[in-house]
């Protein structure tokens, strides 16, 4: 099988630096950089109301770390950075030589299997090449099927809560760390042990769906948060997703009947009852 490799080119590098970076970072973000011998992340930044403003990827360097993100959210997420900065000693500079790769195998020793499904492959920040590839439609498409939506491409911030969105069971969030941004919240949701909503990955043969709401038996049950010719993802009520199941995947989406055939992914451990 040979070897494919993916420009990210949606996606934005910058560095993280100074003496203060990890202690500064392990106070606002969702995942515990401190006690683990890793040394590449999977993380989000929330609203102290527990919402969703950015997420991210986190590469640990020997001065600090590289900031993997979408390029709609980047000034944002420096914006907020610079907010909590306070008095801390950490710098942040833009790494425009830089950019994102995705290969199905390891190409250079610092690439790492994506913390969120191993499926996506490998992940990796290089030197950039000025090499052109087109193939990232295929990797858009993968992660649909694996149920993974991106702030910046298919949410806006501070929309939904990290567990809706399956970060609590995509290595994203860590339950036994200290304090972050909007941990209060976050930790009572999970301590309650059940999301009322979630989102899922459908097929669909309609000739022209779109994003919108999702009805079934008269009540609103959930929207449709991405959309492409034959597939998507949407947000659900846990209790539902039986339900459709037993009614022939019919459901009416922006009041036609559709027909949405939804799954879950393998090693997604959701709970529907």
């Amino acid at each position: 099988m040979n070897n494919e490799i993916i420009q990210l080119d949606n996606r934005i590098v910058f560095s993280l630096n100074g003496k203060d970076s990890i202690d500064f970072l392990q106070s606002i973000v969702t995942i515990d950089l401190e006690n683990t011998k890793q040394d590449f992340f999977s993380s989000c930044l929330l609203t102290p109301q527990g919402k969703l403003f950015h997420h991210f990827f986190l590469f640990k360097q020997k001065d600090g770390f590289l900031l993997d993100v979408h390029h709609k959210s980047s000034e944002s997420l420096k914006e907020k950075i610079g907010f909590y900065k306070l008095m801390s000693n950490i710098n942040i500079e833009d790494r425009p030589d830089l950019e994102v790769i995705s290969t199905t195998e390891q190409i250079f020793p610092d690439m790492r299997l994506d913390p969120r499904n191993n499926n996506l492959g490998w992940r990796g920040i290089r030197k950039k090449t000025g090499e052109i590839t087109n193939n990232l439609n295929l990797y858009e498409t993968k992660k649909i099927s694996l149920c993974i939506v991106e702030d910046g491409e298919d949410i806006a911030p501070s929309e939904y809560f990290p567990m809706e969105l399956n970060y609590d069971i995509l290595n994203t969030i860590s339950f036994n760390k200290g304090c972050f941004i909007g941990q209060e919240v976050t930790s009572r949701m999970h301590r309650k042990g059940r999301i009322k909503k979630r989102i899922f990955p459908f097929k669909h043969e309609e000739q022209d769906i779109k994003k919108g709401e999702i009805h079934f038996e008269n009540k609103k049950i959930g929207q449709i948060i991405k959309v492409t010719q034959d597939n998507g993802i949407a947000l659900l009520r846990t209790d539902s997703f039986k339900s459709i199941k037993d009614h022939s995947n019919k459901v009416l989406v922006n009041g036609e009947e559709s027909t949405l055939i939804f799954s879950i992914p393998d090693g997604l451990n959701i709970n529907v009852q």
